[in-house]
């Protein structure tokens, strides 16, 4: 499993070609890819393996801002979706048929040795 966060600041450099290889064929070698982005930078299409990322159409959209962000996992949010007010980790993610699914991430407080 390869987690990157901020992937819109590495949308452009050194892991470009070992990202993109995992987003293309890494299902295919048992690998996984989680991106966290803001989805206006993942709407842009910059080109990167970020593109290669979103043709999958998976994920989950945390407070998203606008209908169309649905686009990013296949769905189409509704206006009430997008403002009412959603609990922290609730999350939107597309079941069949591109329909919206409302999901609960939880919270996993680490704890610390003292």
């Amino acid at each position: 499993m390869v987690l990157v966060d901020d992937a819109d600041l590495l949308a452009m450099g050194a892991a470009e070609q070992v990202l993109k290889s995992v987003a293309v064929s890494g299902r295919e070698r048992g690998l996984g890819l989680v991106a966290a982005a803001p989805a206006e930078t993942l709407n842009l299409g910059l080109g990167s393996w970020l593109t290669a990322a979103k043709r999958s159409r998976r994920g989950l959209l945390l407070a998203p801002k606008a209908t169309g962000d649905g686009d990013l996992i296949g769905a189409r949010l509704s206006f009430h979706q997008v403002r009412s007010y959603a609990p922290a980790g609730r999350a939107f993610t597309s079941g069949p048929a591109g329909t919206v699914q409302t999901v609960q991430v939880p919270l996993t407080p680490l704890k610390t040795h003292d």
